[in-house]
């Protein structure tokens, strides 16, 4: 596997670790749990340098909540922007299918450093100590793990079985460790029965890699199954052993048209043109070593769908939504049966065909710069996929036939028209019909089937449904 060039985008699993009480210096052990509901990391690589945004939400009945989260170089910590996390789960969520409808289910500024904590002792360094907001950090270094374990305990970190080992991992390697502590005791007068379930401020870390790395080894500590959740924007579909694509696509103005995620995107993934949303569902055991994120093959776009239809075309309207082929209406709509416009039906074939999109000028007057459809459809005229009519237009909203649509889909493919029966496939299309021979190469490739009573209807309305699964027999061979 490839690694991934240019930035990257990842959430990494951190190490929670419950605290006691802090009175007068003393540490008071309280032994109650705590729990991760959910982790979300934003990590950006670039030229050597690592960027990632951090957030937690818990649940626990301490007071006092801390976490480790260990790293390759010391890093800068800053307090992070809000916001984000919800915009790329925004972004990235699935479709949901049912009975043929789809529906959408600033300058950076330096953290100042305060003295925080007790200093270094022994064969551990205090590289850096900061608040940032809530948070009390300490970046530390090691010799051995042996003295890490004690510091963190000095300081009151209660450590759980297992990690002597993985700790030395990291200590061999000669990472450092972040320690973040969240005290929500000037929060509160008292923790409730049910405990605390919060959501921890975002956390920006920058500091140096050799590559992109997601620091999963120290998760396997926290004794349970995980379920992990990778964004990574690059210039590429990212991939990662292990885990399932769930949406990946090129990201534009329109994907970026969330203020915040346009902010932050502009201001420490400025290189990025794809993003990735990776998941897996990980047990402790499988989690022996730290992931690296590679370049996918190939870039073909991809989105969850959820749901199910009765409707006969359910399974080709599922695989081109997968693919961003089909698209919902703003009502959140598909309507499968609506007859497809021409300005459609190139779009949907330059996305399934994965063509690259152009901002050439069209050539076609009653196509605008600013049409919806404008860059696919100059990327199908120079494909010399479509024509206009002899009027020099090319009528985008109007209605496209069966014969039309699949002559726009067989130019992509002309060495196929060379081998075609003289008899005719359906009885309603001669030999003398303008389209006999990409329809006879269609119904012998069994891209078309016809209707139940053996007819064609070159010359009728080709339907939005029609066209997901010519495109799907097509493109993905399905039957």
């Amino acid at each position: 596997m490839k690694f991934a060039k240019g930035i990257a985008v990842g959430l990494v699993l951190l190490f929670l670790l419950p605290l006691g009480a802090w009175g007068d210096g003393a540490f008071f052990p309280s032994g109650h749990p705590v729990t991760e509901t959910d982790q979300l990391a934003l990590l950006a690589y670039d030229q050597g340098q690592e960027t990632m945004l951090l957030q937690v939400s818990f649940q626990s009945w301490d007071s006092d909540l801390a976490w480790i989260v260990p790293l390759p170089s010391p890093p800068l910590v800053e307090e992070g922007p809000d916001g984000v996390f919800a915009s790329l789960s925004g972004l990235t969520q699935p479709l949901v299918l049912w009975d043929g409808q789809l529906q959408e289910s600033a300058q950076r500024q330096q953290a100042s450093p305060v003295q925080l904590g007790p200093k270094g002792s022994g064969g551990v360094e205090v590289l850096d100590r900061r608040r940032v907001g809530l948070l009390d950090t300490t970046t530390l270094s090691a010799r051995t793990s042996g003295e890490l374990e004690r510091w963190l305990q000095e300081n009151g970190f209660l450590l759980p079985e297992g990690a002597s080992t993985i700790f030395a991992d990291y200590v061999q390697r000669g990472w450092v460790f972040l320690a973040m502590r969240l005290d929500i005791i000037p929060l509160l007068e008292e923790i409730p029965a049910d405990g605390l379930i919060g959501l921890v401020q975002p956390v920006l870390l920058r500091f140096d890699a050799p590559w992109l790395v997601y620091p999963l080894r120290i998760s396997s500590l926290n004794g349970d199954a995980s379920a992990i959740v990778l964004y990574v924007a690059g210039t590429h579909r990212a991939e990662a052993d292990g885990f399932a694509v769930r949406w990946a696509h090129q990201v534009g103005l329109e994907e970026l048209s969330n203020p915040i995620l346009y902010s932050f995107w502009n201001a420490y993934c400025p290189a990025a043109s794809y993003l990735t949303r990776l998941e897996a569902a990980l047990f402790p055991w499988q989690m022996g070593a730290d992931l690296p994120i590679g370049q996918a093959s190939s870039d073909q776009p991809f989105r969850k769908v959820i749901g199910n239809t009765s409707h006969w075309s359910a399974g080709y309207l599922q695989a081109m939504a997968e693919r961003f082929v089909l698209q919902a209406f703003p009502d959140g709509s598909v309507w499968p049966d609506r007859p497809c416009g021409r300005a459609e039906g190139a779009a949907m074939l330059i996305r399934a065909m994965n063509i690259e999109r152009t901002t050439d000028e069209v050539s076609f007057p009653d196509v605008g710069n600013d049409y919806w459809a404008g860059e696919e459809i100059a990327a199908a005229q120079a494909e010399k996929l479509v024509e206009g009519y002899p009027s020099g237009e090319f009528q985008p909203e109007e209605p496209i036939t069966r014969a039309e649509w699949l002559t726009m889909l067989l130019r992509a493919f002309p060495v196929l028209l060379e081998f075609i029966p003289n008899d005719p496939l359906f009885p309603d299309v001669a030999k003398e019909h303008w389209a006999f021979r990409t329809i006879q190469t269609a119904g012998v490739l069994g891209i078309v089937i016809g209707y139940p009573d053996g007819r064609f209807q070159p010359d009728g309305d080709i339907t939005r449904a029609e066209v997901c699964a010519i495109l799907s027999r097509t493109v993905l061979r399905m039957p």
